[in-house]
């Protein structure tokens, strides 16, 4: 099975591109704090269909070109 993320919209400047922020927290194994890591990505959005705020379920595919290897599949209602 392909790997699946949830993520924000932060950008759809592109055509057929949008920039999604994936924010993950984990445990310091030293410290044991909790860290805050935000990774942006370029997903693919065939229909140009997806607005910025929006949360969105991507998942991972074979690269599409330099920058691009998630594909957008649809949008959760908030």
């Amino acid at each position: 099975m392909a790997h699946t993320i949830k993520a924000v919209v932060s950008s759809r400047k592109s055509n057929k591109t949008i920039t999604v922020t994936v924010n993950s927290k984990h445990k310091h194994s030293l410290y044991n704090k909790y860290v805050s890591k935000k990774k942006r990505l370029q997903v693919h959005d065939e229909n140009n269909m997806f607005k910025v705020g929006e949360i969105v379920h991507i998942v991972n595919v074979k690269p599409i070109s330099k920058t691009k290897s998630w594909t957008a599949l649809f949008a959760f209602n908030s």
